[in-house]
């Protein structure tokens, strides 16, 4: 018995980070069921048709590729391309592992399609977990009425939803029929996301986005610093990012702010559990967002967040782990900014990091999801014990 995983988002050597989130959920639920996720990635340049790698006990991936083409007709060869290699996966799982007992699809948008038709050819139950913030209210309407389609076309098989905050569910259930359901939040690895000491003064905030200004509001923050800095000079942010944006760092050198704000690139996991333990505390100020990674890696360094009251934020941010402020209100992030350099060291770093270990270990997820497939066909006892040793 084993689950059939299909991503619509996954890291790959392009876009390192690009569904890194679902690649931990499959991870943990691999340690309760074996898990087999199939996914077609465009490359520039192919050396091998497929590969299969079990990248840890009882997970196994299995990737097909197809090499990235610039022209009209070069992109249309590959949509044919993609739809092919998904059936002959699916044929080679069948063949290598046997019929799956689950499909699981993560991020209905675009590879619901691949999974529903998985679904008519095994008669096999389709649960899915969205992380997707394009259901919200102020980005749903703006979708193109194709993908809009799509989606309720895949929606008509779906058996049962898992979301990773209830702000995301409801926005969903506004929209879509929604059954069998559960929250189970994103994974965070708490043996990699350490405390530690950190040096005093100065103060350290750290930021870690997309830098995307739409949905991450990064203007905001340095309007906000810039403010703060005319009357303090006793911290530093630092900023984290895998996308280059010039212009945010342009206006940090007109604004004369060189020497309190850095841009420090893209980093690897191991980097960023590095940084987040040697700041004081992490920022965002965001206007839209489900649940961030982010900050439960900040709470499983035993680290406090200043955030905006958005999404599924307020659901894991309480006062003793941190602030949350009405989005889009700079003298709100002025003031709360200031009082959390002020305060930050009333912050318990041990309860924050319990939080985050008993709500979004590898090992309470695995145990959830282990609890919600029951509900659509039955794993037996032996095969849990098994995947448990």
């Amino acid at each position: 018995m084993f689950v059939l995983h299909i991503p619509s988002w996954y890291p790959d050597d392009s876009k390192p980070f690009t569904g890194n989130f679902i690649e931990r959920h499959i991870e943990a639920i691999a340690l309760k069921i074996p898990s087999v996720t199939l996914k077609v990635v465009e490359t520039n340049q192919r050396t091998v048709t497929r590969t299969v790698e079990e990248v840890s006990p009882n997970n196994t991936v299995c990737t097909y590729y197809v090499t990235r083409k610039r022209s009209l007709l070069g992109r249309l060869f590959n949509k044919f391309l993609f739809g092919y290699y998904y059936i002959r996966g699916g044929q080679f799982i069948e063949q290598q592992f046997g019929k799956p007992s689950l499909l699981h699809l993560h991020v209905a948008f675009p590879r619901g399609s691949v999974a529903v038709q998985f679904k008519k050819k095994w008669k096999v139950p389709l649960l899915l977990t969205e992380h997707w913030s394009g259901y919200h209210a102020r980005n749903y309407p703006s979708l193109p009425l194709k993908v809009r389609k799509e989606l309720h076309k895949t929606w008509a098989h779906i058996d049962g939803i898992t979301t990773v905050s209830e702000y995301l569910l409801n926005e969903i259930q506004e929209r879509f029929p929604v059954s069998q359901s559960a929250i189970i939040y994103n994974v965070v690895d708490h043996n990699l996301f350490q405390p530690q000491p950190v040096s005093f003064p100065p103060i350290k905030l750290i930021h870690i986005s997309t830098l995307d200004e739409d949905a991450k509001n990064f203007q905001g923050i340095l309007e906000a610093v810039l403010e703060i800095r005319k009357k303090r000079n006793d911290f530093v942010l630092n900023i984290v990012s895998e996308f280059v944006k010039p212009q945010y760092e342009q206006w940090v050198v007109d604004h004369q702010l060189s020497d309190t704000v850095y841009f420090l690139g893209s980093k690897s996991s191991e980097e960023v559990a590095e940084l987040l333990a040697q700041h004081h505390f992490l920022i965002l100020y965001s206007n839209y967002e489900n649940q961030p990674c982010v900050i439960s890696e900040a709470f499983s360094c035993g680290k406090p967040v200043l955030s905006s009251d958005v999404g599924g934020i307020p659901e894991i941010i309480s006062p003793d782990r941190g602030v949350i402020i009405a989005p889009q209100k700079t003298e709100l992030l002025i003031a709360a900014l200031e009082q959390f350099m002020d305060n930050f060291n009333r912050y318990n770093a041990e309860n924050i990091r319990e939080y985050a270990i008993n709500h979004f270990s590898k090992e309470v997820i695995a145990e959830k999801f282990w609890q919600f497939y029951q509900k659509f066909t039955i794993f037996s006892q032996r095969d849990k014990k098994c995947r448990t040793q």
